[in-house]
C-alpha cells in the first residue's frame, strides 16, 4: 500500500497533460477555457453542458458572452476577464443556464 505524496502514486506517474485533461474532465465546477486575444470557447467541460443544455459543438468557436454575462460596467463587460484571464461569480460573471435568455 502506498501513501499519497511517497512518490508511487500512481496518478504523479503520468504526464501533467493526461492529469490536467482529466480535471478539466472530471471537474464538479464549470470550466471554460476561453482564448484570451478574442474571447472565444476554446473547450468546455461537461458541467457547462449540463448547466446551459447547449451542445459543446455550438459553444466552441462562439464569444464568451454566448455563455456569460457580465455585470460589470467596463467597455464590454470582459475588459477584467482579459486583465486577470480568470473570472468568477463572485466578480459580476453569470454563466447563462439553460432557465436564462440565451
Amino acid at each position: 500500500m502506498t501513501n499519497a505524496g511517497d512518490g508511487d502514486d500512481v496518478l504523479w506517474h503520468r504526464p501533467a497533460g493526461e492529469v490536467a485533461h482529466a480535471l478539466f474532465r472530471e471537474s464538479g465546477d464549470a470550466i471554460v477555457v476561453v482564448d484570451p486575444t478574442d474571447l472565444s470557447i476554446i473547450d468546455v467541460n461537461s458541467v457547462i453542458i449540463k448547466f446551459t443544455d447547449l451542445a459543446r459543438d455550438t459553444l466552441l468557436g462562439s464569444h464568451l458572452s454566448k455563455l456569460v454575462q457580465s455585470e460589470n460596467q467596463d467597455s464590454d463587460g470582459f475588459e477584467t476577464l482579459r486583465q486577470t484571464q480568470t473570472f468568477h461569480s463572485r466578480d459580476g460573471y453569470r454563466l447563462r443556464t439553460k432557465r436564462s435568455d440565451l
